[in-house]
């Protein structure tokens, strides 16, 4: 019996190495142009509450106040991609196939991933707790009948007016208002980040977890995302293992059943 645990053990480890290796990746370099390419595309205007991006109109504030840019009202907003930046290939693959998506299939960091969101909003949506259904109707998570999200104190002019409501959500995103020839979001990339939050939720809440996301709009570099390089190919390694078992069970089923 041991020794048929320890060739279990080596095949495993060995398969793990093999597979890193022939396992396709999506490519982890950066690219420093997005954020400003969906700034410029959304307008420097959250696409959800429609405030203002503070650093986006910085120094062209009467041209902001002349053109009533968010309604006169200026706030921190982020870049915030969709489908998370640490999921791997075979996920990506998964959505692209089923949904049609039709970026790279070697990179997730495009303009129809990403749109300018305030602060809080990005904050929430990048922990699952707010999420967009088909339309880019914002919704918010609830677990228990119990509302996940904190944006009730959140400020919007989606009425034209300043106002914190939270009469924002249930609502679509705001329109591209520029003719910039960055492509505008879709909602295949969306749409995973929904099925992500599922099935988080499901398995009972998320931890926030390596650096993923772009973060607030004057420093792009920073802020933290749930999924992690870790916590999605582990799950990915756990179905390898269960269907390897499953296999054994079927190539040899009187081994299998003689070594219990």
């Amino acid at each position: 019996m041991s020794c048929i645990v320890f060739t279990w053990s080596i095949n495993e480890m060995l398969w793990r190495e093999v597979r890193h290796f022939l396992t396709p990746r999506i490519q982890r370099t950066r690219v420093a142009s997005l954020p400003q390419k969906v700034r410029d595309r959304d307008g420097g205007v959250c696409r959800v509450t429609g405030v203002a991006s503070d650093s986006y109109w910085r120094g062209r504030e009467e041209e902001a106040l002349e053109r009533n840019v968010g309604y006169h009202c200026f706030l921190t907003c982020e870049v915030a991609h969709g489908m998370p930046w640490s999921v791997d290939q075979p996920y990506w693959e998964l959505i692209r196939r089923l949904f049609g998506a039709s970026g790279p299939s070697t990179s997730i960091d495009i303009p129809q991933n990403a749109m300018l969101l305030q602060a809080p909003i990005h904050k929430n949506f990048r922990n699952y707790k707010l999420y967009f259904d088909p339309g880019f109707v914002l919704r918010h998570r609830t677990v228990g009948g119990v509302d996940l999200s904190n944006v009730l104190d959140v400020i919007h002019v989606r009425q034209g007016v300043k106002a914190i409501d939270g009469r924002f959500l249930d609502l679509p995103i705001l329109s591209c208002q520029t003719n910039t020839p960055a492509p505008d979001v879709d909602y295949v990339y969306f749409l995973l980040h929904k099925l992500i939050g599922d099935i988080v939720y499901m398995a009972g809440g998320a931890e926030t977890l390596g650096l993923d996301e772009f973060g607030p709009d004057e420093d792009p570099w920073t802020a933290a995302h749930l999924v992690s390089e870790v916590s999605l190919p582990n799950s990915d390694d756990e179905l390898y293992r269960i269907q390897d078992l499953q296999q054994s069970v079927i190539d040899n089923p009187q081994h299998s059943v003689s070594t219990r």
